[in-house]
């Protein structure tokens, strides 16, 4: 009976033994994470000046390595996150790489970021979207930004912005985040280092192995056989290496369209200003005459100047630059800058259906007399925001031969020339190109500090302020814009250039003060070694307008501005416009009927300028 009852027993415990195996073991959860994931895709998003971080937006891809810029932002002050009226920028394609089936428990997104300064709230905010950039949730927003960079976590591993998320809403094509830059005024620069996003979720560990090995049927006590033991093995993919790549950083700066060359305005030269000479300038204690007044130049194409022109058809588009329009005759500018020169064209001597061994062919000896003849100094621009990368593959290709072939293309026009390399983040190699083309001009045409030598005019473009293009400025500042008391000039001044708007006296008194707290610092600048720029087209007040034109606005602090560690003598050398005839497909030709001898003239009549341009000061 006692055997009958424990054959029973054993017999129970086979099968229960059988059924375990074939039951699922419950799989263990683990909490992961992706690590810090860097966009490979960027867009302007709605709203503002609608262009987002209009330079270098793909810097914002990488932790280093220059950042994206926005300028100016927006179009209305505002600390609204979705305000129309604020700039905002998509990021985009992050790999995230969250499993199928995965339970998302929070999304991090980090922004590397500061602002140009400590004011009007300026912030940055950000949405996730999960459908392409159709729908968002609602925005979180970072403190106060500073004028050092810093590091804002928004979200985090249990905050999921107010929805369930799927794996599949973090697929590339379905997820994006986007970046507001608010603040209440429109004139807070903000920047951006990085836009990074981690996903926190649980993952299941790999799939256990049940081995049945098939039920053993011995009813004998000695049965010891037991199920395999399931031990679940997770394995560890590292992340990938996040290896800052260096690319070019924010540059504000003067922009120039091309288009092909055939593009020539058909406007009819029929002027319709009249212009009303304004009060005689004459500066207070303490000052110095504006020195100099004049434009870049773009001609009928874009700044390409790729074919030559007639006079009589160039005249008839230009008349106001040396006619200001009150009976004297006299021109409405001092300084003309033809824009531009392609540097790795002009390196290579190529000729082309623009180029002429690599001279753009409408800077013509007829077209250089034609503003000559008037007392107007020439120069020529090489580069322009268009040509950095030609100019980046031309320094290190050969800086040297690259400053020759200017000094050559100077000699035979009689012009001087401008250095315009929009580059915020040169490499050594790049910076390098540069010095060796300074070396290479100043072999052929040696500072001259009486510019009787016209060809010896040697000029560079600096942003308005010396918060961007920092590794040029910095250069430029310590080595090359010396005043004499200081040491050898090599150049002979900067143009604090225009960017989206005018520079104002608050940027130009940066290059004034320098920026001693950087590494390594940007000494100041002489106000005698600099011009400001302010932006020129046929329908505003720079054009129209001189009692209502910034030029009058500023004229007072350009004549005044006091040294401050450079140079002893007040004031800067004078103003730089962007740009005479036609600089761009978005704005208004200088020609008729829109030319500027209501602004431009009347502010020469005020200023006196000096016809032509005298020996500049060197303190």
């Amino acid at each position: 009976m006692f055997r009958l009852k424990l054959s029973k027993l054993l017999a129970a415990i086979s099968v229960l033994a059988i059924i375990s195996v074939f039951i699922p073991t419950p799989l263990p959860v683990f909490a992961l994470d992706t690590g810090y994931k860097s966009p490979t895709g960027q867009a302007a998003g709605p709203g503002g000046h609608g262009n987002g971080f209009e330079t270098t937006p793909t810097n914002a891809f990488a932790d280093g390595g220059g950042v994206a810029f926005d300028l100016d932002s927006g179009t209305l002050g505002s600390l609204v996150c979705t305000d129309p009226n604020r700039d905002k920028h998509d990021f985009y394609n992050y790999s995230l790489g969250v499993p199928s089936g995965s339970t998302i428990n929070g999304i991090e997104v980090r922004l590397d970021a500061f602002v140009d300064l400590v004011k009007n709230s300026a912030a940055m905010c950000a949405q996730l979207s999960w459908d392409g950039g159709t729908t968002w949730t609602a925005a979180k927003t970072t403190p106060g930004l500073t004028t050092t960079e810093a590091t804002y976590v928004l979200g985090g591993s249990t905050d999921t912005w107010g929805r369930t998320w799927t794996s599949t809403d973090l697929a590339d094509v379905n997820f994006r985040v986007r970046v507001i830059n608010i603040a209440n005024a429109v004139v807070r620069d903000f920047s951006l280092d990085w836009s990074a996003v981690k996903v926190y979720y649980n993952g299941t560990a790999a799939t256990a192995t049940h081995t049945a090995t098939g039920p053993t049927n011995t009813p004998a006590p000695t049965n010891t056989s037991a199920p395999p033991t399931n031990t679940p093995t997770q394995t560890n993919t590292s992340l990938p290496t996040n290896t800052p790549t260096v690319g070019p950083s924010p540059t504000p700066t003067r922009t120039n369209t091309p288009v092909a060359a055939t593009n020539t305005p058909t406007r009819t030269s029929t002027p319709t200003r009249t212009n009303t000479p304004g009060p005689t300038n004459t500066p207070s204690a303490g000052s110095n005459p504006i020195t100099i007044y004049g434009v870049w130049h773009c001609s009928s194409d874009y700044c390409i100047w790729g074919a030559p022109r007639t006079i009589a058809e160039f005249d008839s588009q230009n008349h106001w630059v040396i006619d200001r329009g009150d009976g004297s005759g006299l021109p409405s500018v001092n300084m003309v800058i033809l824009s531009f020169v392609e540097p790795l064209k002009l390196l290579n001597q190529t000729t082309d259906a623009t180029t002429l061994n690599g001279v753009p062919r409408g800077f013509t000896p007829e077209i250089v007399n034609y503003f000559k003849s008037r007392g107007i100094r020439v120069m020529a621009s090489i580069g322009g925001i268009t040509y950095v990368a030609p100019w980046n593959t031309a320094l290190t290709t050969n800086g040297y031969q690259l400053g020759l072939n200017a000094a050559a293309m100077a000699t035979n026009l009689g012009i001087g020339v401008e250095i315009d390399w929009e580059e915020n983040a040169p490499s050594a190699a790049e910076m390098a190109g540069l010095q060796a083309f300074v070396d290479a001009y100043r072999s052929v045409h040696p500072y001259d500090a009486t510019g009787n030598d016209h060809a010896a005019r040697l000029t560079i473009d600096l942003a308005a302020g010396d918060r961007w293009l920092i590794d040029i400025t910095t250069k430029a500042t310590t080595d090359w814009l010396k005043t004499v008391d200081a040491g050898t000039p090599v150049l002979d001044y900067a143009n604090a250039m225009v960017s989206r708007g005018d520079g104002t006296p608050s940027t130009w008194q940066e290059h004034v003060d320098g920026k001693p707290q950087y590494s390594p610092p940007i000494p100041p600048l002489a106000p005698a070694k600099f011009t400001g720029g302010l932006w020129l087209h046929g329908n505003n007040a720079a054009c129209e307008n001189f009692a209502s034109s910034p030029q009058n606005a500023d004229a007072n602090y350009v004549q005044t501005v006091a040294p401050n560690g450079a140079g002893t003598t007040n004031g800067m050398l004078g103003f730089m416009f962007w740009a005479a005839e036609c600089e761009g497909t978005r704005s208004t030709c200088t020609t008729p009927p829109n030319t500027c001898e209501g602004g431009m003239g009347v502010a020469a009549d005020t200023f006196n300028i000096p016809l032509p341009i005298p020996a500049l000061r060197q303190q």
